[in-house]
């Protein structure tokens, strides 16, 4: 290895055994409840009008399709297209972010690189509408993708 390569780091190996095991299954798709806010596994027809209107036609609404590989969407029909074949993945798992203060769906999250035999998983593809960005909703809705627990 030259200079320019990363050094492996000498450490000692515990040999201790991973306990508890993965449990070698996909997360359910149900619904994550936190204090300040609520994930919904998608459902196009339940979330498509609410996620629409607070990230399209308003204040800093372009602003959040800038990093991602998608939207924003011409109009309601793409959109409520895409939800549907969002809630049709099995990896991502799609989920929409429901301000509880306001009540209204105003983002969206999911798990990704899902791999359960290593009890491994990503959280992505989140977008907070200009309404929820900065909030302790949306705080929240971090934490709750992050303390997920592993179906049993």
């Amino acid at each position: 290895m030259d200079d320019h390569q990363e050094q492996p780091a000498a450490r000692r190996q515990s040999g201790d055994a991973v306990a508890p095991l993965p449990s070698g299954r996909i997360p359910a798709r149900a619904t994550l409840e936190g204090e300040a806010a609520r994930l919904e596994p998608i459902d196009s027809e339940r979330h498509a009008e609410e996620l629409y209107a607070s990230s399209h036609g308003v204040s800093g609404g372009d602003a959040i399709w800038q990093f991602l590989s998608y939207g924003p969407w011409s109009g309601m029909d793409a959109f409520r297209t895409w939800l549907r074949d969002c809630a049709a993945f099995h990896d991502p798992i799609f989920y929409a972010i429901r301000d509880r203060g306001t009540g209204k769906a105003s983002g969206m999250a999911s798990y990704l690189n899902i791999v359960p035999k290593n009890g491994s998983i990503e959280i992505g593809h989140i977008w907070f509408a200009p309404s929820l960005q900065r909030t302790r909703a949306a705080t929240d809705a971090i934490y709750c993708c992050c303390a997920m627990r592993w179906t049993s």
